[in-house]
This record gives structure tokens, C-alpha cells and sequence, in this order.
């Protein structure tokens, strides 16, 4: 009996103390600031806009090249071309240009212009559908925390109400007015409802992890700049 009493007081010391602590849950920025700083660091992002970037050059180097490809020709004639109304002293002066290019660098050029364009577009798609999958992937942790921390709330104060019976059903037993079995039903519900606190904290404290990870910044320093 001495043991169990030394037991259902150490508990009873152990849960009093946790239940007079503070709750202090994190706190989320705006979705919005945590989905921009994710694309501003995201490092597929980044490369994938790199990809951009050298597509573009290529198209502006077939340009360059398409121009390059032209022979420009001009020709000027004197005379009066018939018409005896002209100044003899002021003769009639026609000036021409013209513009070739040979056929086979119109195909050419054209083919490879074609596959720069295609090039470029296709990188900005993918550029774009990853920057869509980041901000949805972001919004589903991100409801999934706030998810947690509604849980870590309910939970708590489940337990202190659990902690609550367990220290009026130790001063019952104390006093002989119920059975141990009952007492250790009450003390099952303390640990079961400790047990499940512990357990959404640390699904938070993962999730809260992993949303870091796909941002690439802390949480606190995007809640600091705000």
C-alpha cells in the first residue's frame, strides 16, 4: 500500500506541474508571404528559370544568325529615263536596294527558330506548373498545422480535465471512498490523454519541420519581417 501511495504521489506532483505551465503555440504567417518566400528560394524554381533564360539566348542567337544570312544590294542609275522635261543640269537619279537570302537558310533558320520558340515556351510551362504544385503543396501543410495546433488545444485541455479527476479521485481513494481499480481507471485516463498530447506535438513539430524544408527559410524569421 506504502508503494502505491509513493506512486499516486509522484504522478500526482508530475501532472500538477505540467498543468500549471503556459501553452505557447507557434504562430503562422499569412499563406501567402509563406508561398512567395518558398518560390523566391525554391531551388527547382531557380533552375528551372535558368533553363528559361538559356532558351531565350539561343532563340536571340538564331535571330542574330537569321540576320547575319541577308545580303543587302543597292544600285543607283542617272539619266533622264525618257523624260525630256527633266534639267539637263539635275539629271534623274534612281536609287535601289534588295534583300536575298538564300532558300536553304530560310529553312534552316526558320526550323531552328521554331525549336527555340518551342524551347523557350516549354521551360516557362515547366516553370510555371512547378511554381503551382509548390504553392498547393504548401497550402496542404499549411492547413495541416493549423489542423495541429487546434488539435494540441483540445487535447490539453482534455488532459487537465483528466489531471483534474485524477486529484479528486486520489483524495476519494485516500479516503477509502473508491476502489483502487477505479482509481487506476482515472490514472489510465491521465496517461492516455498525456500520451496523445505528447503525440500531436510532435505531429506538429514534424510537420512544422517539413514545411521549412519546402519554404528553405525559417517560419519565425518570414513571421519577423512581416
Amino acid at each position: 500500500m506504502k508503494i502505491i501511495i509513493t506512486v499516486i504521489t509522484f504522478i500526482t506532483f508530475l501532472t500538477a506541474a505540467d498543468r500549471d505551465s503556459t501553452l505557447t503555440l507557434p504562430l503562422l504567417p499569412p499563406l501567402r508571404i509563406i508561398q512567395d518566400a518558398a518560390v523566391q528560394h525554391s531551388p527547382l524554381l531557380k533552375r528551372e528559370g535558368e533553363s528559361v533564360k538559356m532558351h531565350q539566348q539561343d532563340l536571340n542567337i538564331t535571330k542574330t544568325n537569321w540576320l547575319k544570312g541577308l545580303t543587302v544590294e543597292a544600285s543607283s542609275q542617272y539619266g533622264s529615263y525618257g523624260d525630256q522635261s527633266v534639267n539637263k543640269l539635275y539629271l534623274g537619279n534612281r536609287v535601289g536596294a534588295s534583300i536575298r537570302i538564300s532558300l536553304d537558310d530560310i529553312l534552316s533558320l526558320g526550323s531552328k527558330m521554331e525549336k527555340d520558340e518551342a524551347a523557350v515556351a516549354s521551360a516557362e510551362y515547366n516553370q510555371q506548373s512547378l511554381e503551382r504544385e509548390l504553392r498547393q503543396a504548401i497550402a496542404q501543410q499549411y492547413v495541416k498545422i493549423q489542423t495541429s495546433l487546434a488539435l494540441i488545444q483540445i487535447c490539453t485541455q482534455g488532459y487537465h480535465n483528466a489531471v483534474t479527476n485524477q486529484q479528486n479521485a486520489e483524495l476519494k481513494f485516500r479516503n477509502g471512498e473508491i476502489a483502487l481499480y477505479d482509481y487506476s481507471r482515472i490514472l489510465d485516463l491521465v496517461t492516455s490523454s498525456s500520451m496523445t498530447l505528447e503525440r500531436t506535438r510532435g505531429e506538429l513539430r514534424q510537420d512544422w519541420v517539413t514545411l521549412e524544408e519546402v519554404i528553405g527559410v525559417s517560419i519565425e524569421s518570414l513571421r519577423s519581417a512581416q
